[in-house]
């Protein structure tokens, strides 16, 4: 949608809310087709209600209604939609409205914002807002302590919810990252440069992210354990997972010895689902792959994506653990970047930290315990500036050795192929030129009833979890995902653009822009790739040096180029061919000299068109004393400090399969659990 209502959301999960949205329904009645009936008091009412809304996203569809072409897609199986100008300026009046009624339900519900008082005491602070802050500040604000939650960035608003922009790279809640050029991937991007953008936002990555809700193989979990992580099996963190969760997909057959559906954090399926993905689903069992419930018993085979979303909208670890209530023991201060953690240097013990908001510096202490929760990067740069790392990195950098740890190494991501892109000639898959377009029905079917394609999580619509050399044994460990996507990034410059990818393949690409297509993008489940997180600078607000040192080893390409060629042959063996489904055979320039999809082909485009997945891990290493890697202890205290630990992804000492919301929401669960513990509080693993 290219930044225009394709970046607004519904906020769920509050009668208030609900309430305000289906009042402002009540102004309208709609067909199934969305022609608006109207009068001119409702109206004269639309015009007025705008002077208090900003919707600047909305002014470019003014343009649509003024020059529309209602021309032809095919996604609700209907013939061309015949509709007047006068219908898609009502469409947009309608819209408008909802979005301001969004935009008071959402001012409603969020966690106000408030400056701490210089020098102030708090029992725990947290640093980081994000996917696990936010989660971990809910649950110690149940108990009787004072909570400082301090984030960098501001809250979420109601552009960011609607879940098929999270395809388009965010603007404005994300902070860019650029890995060190490298001669070994990422060939076709800028400078030879990775991207990542990280969210600076309330609610972190869960806001931003494609919403895939994975948990990780049971043996993912097995093997922290056998690393010397007491109480992280799999037995022992699935309470957590089942806590986190609530299921809300009828047609699901749920496990009740796997999942639950009373926790805060939605999952559930999208309303709406393409013939294509419809297609691709029947051929994987037609090929021999089960259907099942990945988060369940078994994880190997093909399934509709399980979202973290409610009623065709985006639910964020914010908006699941902090907007169902007031907290009088709760405190956030937003737009907050705090630069260092006070540590004492003769008892290396954490007693607060120093923030800046506002251009104004703040010091404020904890009472019990220093929380980070900033995230891979944002967790391990705090721990090296205040003088916890590398002795002899930090020391370069004029940085005060407090405690020698090996903080930034151990770092690791899931890295895909962009992927195996493949034309239809039917009109049935997904044009963002289409979705623009008012004299469609598919915005005001969004924003009016939170239904259709709009409602797709990031684009993907059906994931699969395989073997790739005993492609279906379900009992097999998976070492690839595939993600199937009824578009092509290809069509999206501007996310072409904000991945870095150079101009001269953006050119190359030019004659797939206006066609229906699908792609299936191909993951490393299970890498062993290991890279590396320094300072460049003893500057919070200088980037870190990344080396995510993707494909080193010769496994993790042999894995990653089988499972590219076998996603090719999906399609030439499966119902989509009744779609005229054909491979896109253009091949990248810089690999032009192979013959087309041949192994040395394939191992030039995943050079080339490498997509890190931004699921850093590991640069705060949990592990045993023994373990020389290790950052933290299984109790997540960080080693030789006391009153310091880190609960994030960071701490992964090893990346599980999928993605990883659901993993770090579990960290959260858990590491809120040992620190009531280890204080003397209650801890309910049933609330």
């Amino acid at each position: 949608m290219a930044g225009t209502i394709g970046q607004s959301r519904r906020i769920v999960n509050h009668r208030r809310a609900y309430m305000n949205q289906r009042r402002c329904r009540r102004r309208f009645e709609i067909d199934q087709r969305l022609e608006i009936e109207h009068s001119d008091k409702m109206i004269a009412f639309v015009s007025s209600s705008l002077s208090v809304l900003v919707v600047h996203s909305i002014l470019p569809l003014i343009m649509v209604a003024n020059g529309y072409n209602p021309g032809y897609s095919n996604l609700y199986g209907s013939k061309p939609f015949e509709i007047s100008e006068h219908v898609v300026r009502l469409r947009i009046e309608a819209i408008k409205v909802e979005l301001g009624k969004m935009q008071q339900a959402y001012q409603n519900m969020a966690q106000p914002d408030m400056t701490p008082r210089d020098q102030a005491s708090y029992d725990f602070i947290i640093v980081g807002g994000g996917t696990a802050g936010a989660a971990l500040a809910s649950r110690l604000s149940d108990i009787a302590a004072s909570i400082l939650l301090i984030e960098a960035g501001d809250e979420e608003t109601p552009f960011m919810d609607v879940p098929l922009e999270a395809i388009n790279s965010e603007k404005g809640n994300t902070k860019e990252y650029l890995s060190e050029p490298t001669d070994r991937y990422c060939l076709s991007m800028t400078n030879r440069q990775c991207r990542v953008k990280k969210a600076r936002v309330m609610g972190g990555s869960s806001v931003t992210n494609w919403m895939v809700a994975t948990r990780g193989h049971r043996d993912d979990y097995d093997e922290w354990a056998r690393m010397g992580n007491t109480g992280w099996s799999y037995d022992e963190v699935l309470p957590y997972f089942q806590k986190l969760e609530a299921v809300n997909i009828p047609n699901l057959q749920v496990d009740n010895a796997y999942r639950n559906k009373k926790g805060p954090m939605h999952i559930s399926y999208a309303p709406f689902q393409t013939p294509l993905s419809i297609a691709f689903l029947r051929s994987m069992e037609d090929l021999g792959y089960p259907r099942v419930d990945y988060n369940g018993r078994d994880m190997v085979g093909f399934s509709r994506v399980q979202a973290t979303m409610l009623d065709g909208s985006r639910i964020s670890s914010n908006k699941a653990y902090l907007y169902s209530e007031s907290r009088q023991n709760l405190f956030v201060s937003k737009n907050s970047i705090v630069k260092k953690v006070l540590i004492n240097k003769k008892t290396k013990e954490a007693t607060g930290v120093r923030f800046t908001k506002n251009e104004k510096v703040f010091t404020v202490y904890a009472r019990k315990e220093v929380i980070l929760c900033a995230g891979a990067i944002g967790s391990a740069q705090l721990l090296m500036l205040s003088g916890v790392g590398p002795t002899e990195d930090l020391k370069k950098l004029d940085i005060d050795v407090i405690q020698d740890l090996p903080v930034g190494y151990s770092l690791q991501d899931h890295v895909a192929f962009i992927g195996s892109t493949y034309v239809v000639k039917e009109p049935i898959g997904i044009l963002f030129s289409d979705l623009d377009n008012l004299s469609y029905p598919y915005s005001a079917d969004y924003y009016m009833h939170r239904k259709g394609p709009l409602t797709i999580p990031g684009g993907v619509e059906a994931i699969g979890f395989a073997n790739v050399d005993d492609c279906y044994n379900s009992q097999a460990l998976p070492n690839i995902e595939y993600l199937f996507f009824p578009l092509t990034i290809y069509n999206l410059r501007e996310t072409m653009r904000d991945l870095g990818v150079n101009e001269n393949l953006l050119f190359a690409f030019e004659d797939i822009k206006r066609n229906y297509t699908y792609s299936i993008l191909t993951m490393l489940a299970k890498p062993g790739s290991r890279g590396r997180l320094r300072l460049k600078a003893n500057d919070i607000n200088v980037a870190p040096l990344i080396d995510p040192n993707y494909l080193a080893t010769q496994e993790d390409i042999r894995i990653l180029t089988k499972g590219v060629e076998n996603a090719i042959t999906f399609t030439k063996l499966s119902l989509l061919k009744q779609f005229g489904a054909e491979l896109y055979q253009t091949p990248l320039p810089n690999c032009a000299q192979y013959t087309f999809n041949s192994p040395t082909y394939l191992h030039c485009a995943i050079n080339h068109m490498t997509l890190g997945m931004g699921h850093y891990t590991g640069t705060c290493r949990m592990g045993p004393e023994k373990d020389y890697t290790a950052v933290v202890n299984p109790q997540l205290q960080v080693y030789g400090i006391e009153k310091l630990r880190v609960i994030d992804g960071s701490i992964m000492p090893v990346i599980p399969r999928g993605h990883l919301t659901l993993p770090t929401l579990m960290i959260a669960e858990k590491g809120a659990d040992m620190i009531k513990e280890h204080w003397g509080y209650s801890v309910d693993l049933h609330r």
